[in-house]
């Protein structure tokens, strides 16, 4: 049996204070589940067991969503992590506040998911 993990990092910089935060300072109102892991798990990779990394950089919007993302590093190349990686920080929704009460919307969020497959 596969299993197929996703794990983030994240670093996020408030539009208006420059300030940097980790994951750990952010709050997450709705994570992707599991189904969601092996839904956007590219393919060919999948099928292949091949695995991979990609890091995007994304706004939160005023809801929590992350917007324009952009892949900024994928590897391997061509294997579809980068496309799999946006559409999983879709299914992400930020709170308004970080831990500290500091506003996220508007902040920037750059997050590396490695995508891993294990025998079970």
């Amino acid at each position: 049996m596969l299993v197929i993990l996703a794990a983030a990092a994240a670093l996020a910089t408030t539009a208006d204070t420059g300030r940097v935060f980790t994951d750990k300072e952010l709050l997450f109102s709705h994570t992707p589940s599991y189904s969601d892991i092996l839904t956007d798990y590219p393919e060919k990779a999948s099928s292949l067991e091949k695995e991979g990394t990609a890091t995007v950089l994304c706004t939160i919007s005023a809801q929590g969503r992350m917007e324009a993302c952009a892949v900024e590093q994928e590897t391997p190349a061509g294997w579809g992590f980068g496309k799999a990686t946006v559409k999983f920080v879709h299914r992400a929704v930020v709170a308004p506040q970080a831990r500290d009460g500091s506003p996220t919307a508007g902040a920037r969020v750059r997050m590396k998911i490695v995508w891993q497959i294990r025998m079970a």
